[in-house]
């Protein structure tokens, strides 16, 4: 793997200049029968911010995770594309906090591929600490496309999603036939992130169906930061429940982007 860390360019920069020229080198050309090399792109705390790979055909296949923010939301997005053309988009948004908030609040994770994909758990009246952890409330899960909306629910205790099974499929009609395949290079390096966001959380992200976080956060902001990273990682273990594979991982940067974002903005 070629790691840049310590280049300082933008992203377009990247993309239109660092991208072309390196790949065009015959030392990053995969010999015949090899795995394609794979370049990557992190920030200062080591997350990954963009991963990249040349197929047989000349094209640059990659995947782009960035943050952005409103006075009411934080974003964390994944962009998948070839070239130009941009083959999914998943975005995952969460509220900004208070300085400690009563509640988890509510995240949603769209999709938008082929059509249209959404899911939103809203944890409202689901308090944010407590003597138990994590809480024994269910999250209200909706699930909706744009001719079709299934209302279930998110177990905290299990970590699982609920009464799933008339739940619109986010395969066939949303994804790109093309796109697990496109994505397989790729996906050893994307793997990578999800215990990433586990550790600077200090355990309170899991997107891993059946693995609870630790909701509770011994720490100043400990609600603020529960809040944070609980919901978006519980939107990515619902994503990881319906749609294992390349939906599950592209769902785990934009939850884990977006929740670092932001806890850091809670207070410390």
């Amino acid at each position: 793997m070629l790691l840049i860390t310590s280049l300082r360019i933008t992203r377009r920069q990247f993309s239109a200049l660092a991208l072309p020229v390196l790949f065009g080198f015959s030392s990053l050309e995969p010999a015949f029968g090899q795995a394609p090399r794979i370049l990557t792109q992190r920030g200062k705390t080591g997350e990954l911010s963009e991963a990249a790979y040349r197929t047989s055909r000349g094209t640059v296949v990659s995947v782009r995770v960035a943050t952005s923010a409103t006075d009411t939301m934080y974003f964390g997005e994944t962009i998948v594309r070839e070239d130009s053309v941009v083959y999914l988009t998943v975005r995952v948004a969460v509220p900004r906090r208070r300085a400690e908030p009563q509640f988890l609040g509510k995240a949603d994770a769209t999709f938008q591929g082929v059509t249209f994909y959404q899911l939103i758990i809203d944890a409202s009246g689901v308090p944010a600490t407590g003597p138990v952890s994590p809480p024994t409330a269910r999250a209200r899960l909706l699930v909706r496309t744009a001719d079709k909306i299934r209302i279930g629910s998110f177990n905290f205790r299990s970590w699982r999603p609920e009464r799933t099974s008339g739940a619109p499929p986010l395969s066939g009609p949303v994804l790109p036939e093309s796109l697990n395949e496109r994505m397989a290079p790729l996906i050893p390096t994307l793997r990578t992130e999800e215990p990433f966001y586990e550790h600077v959380s200090a355990g309170a992200f899991s997107a891993v169906p059946g693995r609870t976080p630790v909701i509770a956060m011994a720490a100043p902001g400990r609600a603020c930061r529960a809040a944070c990273w609980s919901i978006p990682g519980a939107i990515a273990a619902t994503v990881c429940t319906l749609a294992p594979g390349a939906p599950c991982i592209l769902s785990i940067l934009a939850a884990g982007a977006a929740s670092s974002v932001c806890s850091d903005g809670c207070p410390r």
